[in-house]
């Protein structure tokens, strides 16, 4: 029996986002092919009696690096979920706040600065290869290149992924395209829980929009609420704030008309009733890969309105409305279109077929079977 470590970051619970979904739900797929799976948010557990170390996320590297350099010192074999796309429009176009700031942020960890300081000092004697070279560089990317450099195989979500990790990373590596998937359940859902447990909002079944997601800036739930400003359209917003984005949160708050409801975050048996009542799901991001929220609504019969950033036009292919995430013109015309066209369930069928949790856990197998 293969024996894998799931190792993430620490507020994947209390801070949920699609990796959390990924994570669990992959973890629980695997356990059913006889794979033995634990889940760990520590920087350095004990490895000791793991075949494999699998890591997520390329995004938050703070605690993938650590992660990644302490699989290393185990020498335990690093299988990574990328979770990746390029975010330099992001970083240009949707934070407020500098991209040195983010890194910054990202980076205050002392150990990890500590660690950078004495690879830099190294790079002065000429003492160290090419991989202590980049990560030296200190950069948010040069993390990024040295945990890639360090995984011995890949776990992109779609070819469009893995081609952008050849650009921006310039790197030749080993990969197994393992989907996003959906739970099975969310096809079957009925409307009558939520319509009646939130009655005093007056919503009636396939009359309101439905955005499911942390309530960030890279989600763009502020350009969001702009586009529904002035419609008939009633968005409804299932999600918590970003704990780092609390002045985020309050202007979506201060932007939103009396069409814009807030509802907090739900266990995914109450998402169900939700994806069920609505009439179109619409995740406006600077880029997903392609959204769990997305394929969970598709799946429920949603029509979709998703970003035309990331590997969003793989996955959802014609049965989409795309919008640019940085136009809140583009994003109103998509939701306004999704609205009007009448439900199918072409694009349930469509993820039915393709994206289960299992179908992500074969090809997950897959690749750790590569690197024994």
């Amino acid at each position: 029996m293969i024996r894998v470590l799931f190792n993430i970051r620490e507020d994947y619970l209390s801070n949920p986002g699609g990796d959390t979904i990924q994570l669990l739900k992959t973890a629980e797929a695997l356990r059913s092919l006889k794979v033995e799976v634990d889940i760990d948010n520590e920087v350095k557990p004990d490895l000791n009696h793991y075949d494999v170390v699998h890591l997520f996320n390329l995004t938050r590297v703070r605690e993938t690096l650590s992660q990644c350099e302490n699989a290393r010192k185990f020498n335990i074999p690093v299988a990574l979920s990328t979770i990746y796309w390029n975010m330099d429009e992001f970083y240009r176009k949707g934070l407020n706040n500098p991209f040195k700031r983010i890194y910054h942020r990202m980076s205050r960890s002392s150990e990890i600065k500590l660690k950078l300081k004495k690879i830099a000092a190294l790079l002065l004697q000429k003492k160290f290869n090419s991989t202590e070279n980049t990560k030296a560089r200190i950069g948010f990317k040069a993390q990024q290149n040295y945990i890639v450099a360090s995984a011995d195989i890949l776990l992109p979500n779609s070819e469009v992924e893995m081609e952008c990790l050849r650009t921006d990373l310039e790197i030749k590596k080993k990969y197994v395209i393992v989907p996003n998937a959906v739970d099975s359940r969310f096809r079957n859902g009925s409307h009558e829980e939520f319509i009646q447990k939130y009655r005093q909002h007056e919503l009636k079944k396939d009359k309101f929009v439905l955005c499911v997601s942390r309530i960030e800036d890279r989600k763009n739930i502020l350009r969001l609420i702009q586009a529904v400003r002035n419609t008939s359209v009633t968005l409804v917003i299932i999600g918590g704030p970003n704990p780092t984005q609390k002045k985020y949160y309050e202007q979506c708050r201060k932007a939103s008309g009396r069409n814009v409801i807030f509802i907090g975050q739900m266990s995914h048996n109450e998402l169900t009733s939700a994806f069920a009542a609505a009439r179109v799901h619409v995740l406006p991001s600077w880029y997903e890969t392609p959204g769990l929220s997305s394929l969970e609504a598709g799946l429920a019969g949603c029509n979709i309105v998703t970003t035309d950033r990331g590997s969003t036009l793989e996955y959802f292919r014609d049965y989409a409305e795309y919008c640019d995430p940085s136009s809140v013109i583009s994003i109103k015309k998509a939701v306004l279109n999704a609205y009007e066209k009448p439900k199918s369930m072409e694009l349930s069928q469509h993820i039915f077929e393709r994206y289960t949790w299992t179908a992500a856990a074969q090809q997950t197998l897959k690749a750790y079977r590569k690197i024994l």
